[in-house]
């Protein structure tokens, strides 16, 4: 069941699906449920019951437990499944004498009530109880997912759809403890002055739309992506053996450069400066190579190799392991990649 598909419970008439046999009974039920302003839909027999609640959506569904063709009891369990956050509620029709050992057994198989049809004062009553459950639920649901959404809203950037400022911090942060072999990028796209002087500021929104897109396909599960600012991003890749840090860096690098803009009143292709710093693992090798102490210290070291990227031409990528030297032959350009769609 979608369990947002229809508008909040209280901004319409319920829905409930009366299921048992017809007789003068049901035409009672249903008429004081319909004088209570909601809106019944009435079966006589379980045959194609799972697909009533499919289509109706009911609210409530109110069911026999002696029907022609069967026991009510018999589909508990696959109403139940047909909806898993329970936001439906199911009252049971039972004959009298009411036995308390048959309530226990309709609530334990999954019913939210026992109702007795002869008595109509008091099943409206209780009946009203339960669509007042169900709208509590929804609103409950409903408040559940809009925190969930703030929260989201919080950590993304709007712009590009990846993790903002307070992502890239907290990531960063991260590094200065982690016990795994970790690569930084620092990723500058090339001449972005350029492109909002010449294109205008709606074409630098796209490309920076186009680079957040390209940079979260080019990241794992579990790599952080984030814009830091302007039109400066960073992604942080734990787990990553040492030796191939380079070869992600530049597959990163060729990624961005293979991207092709279609945007008839923007630049047709980006390329991006990539300053990246590799973070040994707590022990004999992060005592030789050296770990940050401090945040600062994390992002200085990859600012310091996109700086020297950017001073040797732009379009490349700048390597090395923190706390060593950049190399003078650090930051040859990239071999152009294929164009990727």
């Amino acid at each position: 069941m979608e369990p947002f598909s229809l508008p909040p419970l209280s901004d319409r008439a319920a829905r409930i699906l009366l299921c048992m046999e017809r007789d003068p009974t049901r035409d009672r039920i249903a008429g004081v449920l319909e004088d209570e302003g909601h809106v019944v839909c009435a079966i006589g027999s379980l045959d194609g019951i799972l697909e009533t609640v499919r289509l109706t959506l009911p609210d409530l569904v109110l069911l026999a437990i002696e029907l022609p063709d069967g026991s009510g009891l018999e589909v508990l369990g696959d109403l139940r499944m047909l909806d898993p956050l329970r936001l439906m509620s199911i009252g049971l029709l039972a004959p009298q004498p009411l036995d308390e050992e048959l309530v226990s057994h309709c609530l334990l198989g999954g019913a939210d009530d026992v109702l007795d049809p002869s008595r109509l004062l008091e099943l409206a009553a209780r009946v009203a109880v339960q669509l007042r459950n169900r709208r509590d639920r929804d609103l409950l649901r409903r408040a559940q997912k809009e925190r969930v959404r703030l929260i989201d809203d919080m950590h993304t950037d709007p712009l590009t759809g990846v993790g903002n400022r307070r992502v890239a911090d907290a990531a960063l942060a991260a590094t200065v403890d982690d016990d795994t072999s970790t690569l930084l990028l620092v990723i500058d796209i090339d001449h972005f002055k350029r492109v909002n002087d010449t294109y205008g500021h709606a074409a630098g929104d796209d490309v920076l739309r186009a680079v957040g897109r390209r940079l979260g396909r080019l990241a794992r599960d579990g790599d952080v992506v984030a814009r830091y600012g302007g039109e400066e991003f960073i992604v942080v890749i734990r787990d990553a053996p040492a030796p191939i840090h380079g070869a992600i860096a530049e597959r990163f690098h060729a990624g961005i450069r293979s991207l092709r803009l279609r945007s008839p009143t923007g630049p047709p292709r980006v390329t991006v400066s990539i300053g990246a710093v590799s973070l040994a693992p707590l022990g004999a090798e992060s005592e030789r190579t050296g770990r940050p102490r401090t945040l600062e210290a994390v992002f200085e070291a990859a600012d310091q190799c996109l700086y020297h990227a950017k001073r040797s031409g732009r379009d490349r990528v700048v390597h090395v392991p923190f706390g060593q030297p950049i190399r003078r032959e650090s930051g040859r350009p990239s071999v152009p990649a294929e164009p990727t769609p």
